[in-house]
Order: C-alpha cells, then sequence, then structure tokens
C-alpha cells in the first residue's frame, strides 16, 4: 500500500472508458491504521475505467473536545491517501478501486462479461422460479403477504427439472 506513484488527471481523462485488465482489487478492512489492503484477482477479469479516487487510510479526525462556542470549526487531521482506479465489469455492476500498478491494458479481443465470480447453478436458479411461482399472488397477478405454499412448490421443482430433462 502507500505507493508513491500517481496518475495525472490528464492520463486518467484520456483513459476514461478504455478497457483495462484488472489483476488486483482494494478490499476495505477493519484493522487498525489501515483500512484498505490490495488483494490479488483470483482470475482477471476486462473491465472500464470510470474514474479516479483517492482512498483514506487513516480515519479523518476531528477534535471535538473542544467547545463549540470557543472553537466553532474543529481542526480536521487527515491520513496519507491512496490513489486508486475505479473500474467497472459491467453497467450495473457496483465499481471496484485498482491499485495503481494492479492493471494491464486490455488485448485485442478482451470484452467485459455480466459474469459473476460464483455462477448460478441451475438447482438455485430452478429453486427461485418455484418459490415465485408458489408465492400467493393478489388482484392484478401482483405478489400478496403470506407464506409460499409448499407443496406446489415441490410440484414446480419438478417441472423445471423434467423440462431441463434432469427429472
Amino acid at each position: 500500500m502507500g505507493n508513491p506513484e500517481r496518475i495525472k488527471m490528464s492520463a486518467v481523462a484520456a483513459m476514461m472508458g478504455s478497457l483495462v485488465r484488472v489483476g488486483q482489487t482494494y478490499r476495505r478492512t477493519y484493522a487498525k491504521g489501515q483500512r484498505w489492503v490490495a488483494d490479488a484477482a483470483q482470475t482477471q477479469r476486462v473491465g472500464w475505467v470510470v474514474g479516479v479516487k483517492y482512498l483514506a487510510q487513516d480515519v479523518d479526525v476531528a477534535r471535538r473536545h473542544w467547545r463549540d462556542d470557543e472553537y466553532p470549526d474543529p481542526p480536521i487531521v487527515r491520513g496519507p491517501r491512496t490513489q486508486a482506479l475505479v473500474v467497472r465489469f459491467w453497467p450495473n455492476q457496483r465499481p471496484v478501486f485498482v491499485p495503481i500498478d494492479g492493471w494491464s491494458p486490455a488485448q485485442d479481443g478482451d470484452t467485459p462479461s455480466a459474469t459473476s465470480a460464483w455462477p448460478m447453478t441451475d438447482f438455485v436458479r430452478d429453486s427461485y422460479r418455484a418459490q415465485a411461482a408458489a408465492q400467493p399472488r393478489g388482484p392484478g397477478g401482483r405478489f400478496a403477504p403470506g407464506k409460499p405454499d409448499y407443496k406446489k412448490m415441490g410440484a414446480a421443482m419438478e417441472s423445471f427439472r423434467a423440462e431441463r430433462g434432469d427429472g
């Protein structure tokens, strides 16, 4: 952490919207004296650069032991900051913070994908569909409060397995 390298804002402006391959990301930690830790990614992913952010390493300390009538604006002591690129893997996914040395330019043919690190299995997908099918409905077909019909849920799971050929 505490990398002295900085990217100039003009370079960040030129990189906006470009594709990068991410090898490391910052993870939030609650250890004393350090708030962000760089972790190596399990797999390298491709995403768009959407900005730059300065991550605080120490807590901003406001000296609150002074009385407000004596010192209306307490001084704020700022700790060290670390610069990070802000990268999105897909437009509707949360951005990640990437260390300055944790990325590389994307190769020809690299495209971002919306896949998550934990792919949804067929069983999980079928159970979600069965829960939605078994949920009580009100007028107009909207979900109504109440417990789902578990017999109906089991029948829906069986029909989904039969459609797929597993059952």
